[in-house]
């Protein structure tokens, strides 16, 4: 027999399925942005400016700045890449929510190190910082402890 209850926690369940999905993609949207920006513009002309004396140090910034990018938007496109089958790729998900708080943290030490930077900067820091800290709970809510594929790999062994 179905309760009334059991159905309104399946469709709470789908519900909350459905948002994080959203919330994943919308998130997502700003390294695939900012890391593309970063690869096709390279350094920003404002440090151009102030490093155009040095040429040597222009193009070793510029290659790590385009580099850099690349990964920022590789991690946006595996974000997007993960969300049609999101029970399955459930540890490729903590592992990169895991690589962006690190990130968070290394950002973090810079600012302590040598101070407040850009609100930019300061908006990108805290995405590192708190969406990890909202989006592993939530996720965990969801589709529990359980790290997806692993439990097809137990399925094909024994089966």
């Amino acid at each position: 027999m179905v309760h009334v209850a059991d159905i309104i926690n399946t469709k709470a369940k789908t519900m909350s399925k459905k948002m994080l999905k959203i919330s994943v993609a919308i998130i997502s949207a700003f390294p695939l942005f900012l890391g593309a920006n970063g690869m096709i513009k390279g350094i920003p002309t404002s440090v151009l400016d102030q490093l155009e004396k040095h040429p040597d140090i222009v193009a070793s910034m510029d290659g790590s700045q385009r580099y850099l990018s690349s990964l920022l938007f590789m991690f946006g496109f595996l974000f997007y890449w993960i969300l049609p089958k999101f029970d399955f790729y459930t540890r490729l998900f903590r592992t990169l929510l895991i690589f962006l708080f690190i990130g968070g943290l290394a950002r973090m030490s810079s600012v302590f190190i040598y101070g407040v930077p850009g609100n930019l900067q300061l908006t990108v820091l805290g995405i590192e910082i708190l969406v990890p800290l909202i989006l592993v709970p939530w996720h965990i809510s969801i589709y529990g402890l359980r790290l997806g594929h692993e439990k097809n790999k137990v399925k094909n062994e024994s089966g």
